[in-house]
């Protein structure tokens, strides 16, 4: 994929980091995508396909490579700061979540998390 991938706007970011978290042990267990699913249903309007932008956003997401990835997370961090802010502790604890849904933390999911931090945080 073009490394001109872009997020339009700050749900799609807040799912972009749901799978990157998801992705970081190099496969998204059942469990951590219905808990994404389970969060999208505050993030996503009622009336949209939540699975099919879920499934959407992970193809998206699959054809970037490591670099075109943390790229996509600063340049949409940059994008909407202010609205990320005053939400990164509820957003962390999302992540979080999402990392313990399969019942255990991984090498990788920790290495995820705090480079998440490190951008981000």
């Amino acid at each position: 994929m073009s490394s001109n991938f872009t997020l339009n706007n700050y749900n799609e970011f807040l799912l972009f980091l749901y799978i990157h978290i998801s992705e970081s042990d190099f496969t998204a267990q059942r469990k951590e995508v219905e808990l994404i699913l389970e969060k999208m249903e505050f993030i996503f309007s009622e009336n949209e396909d939540h699975y099919d932008i879920f499934m959407n956003m992970r193809e998206n997401y699959e054809k970037l490579n490591f670099e075109e990835v943390e790229k996509v997370i600063m340049q949409t961090y940059d994008r909407y700061k202010l609205q990320y802010d005053k939400m990164s502790d509820k957003i962390f604890k999302d992540l979080y979540e999402i990392v313990l849904a399969d019942g255990h933390v991984d090498q990788f999911e920790t290495k995820a998390l705090n480079r998440l931090k490190e951008l981000i945080g």
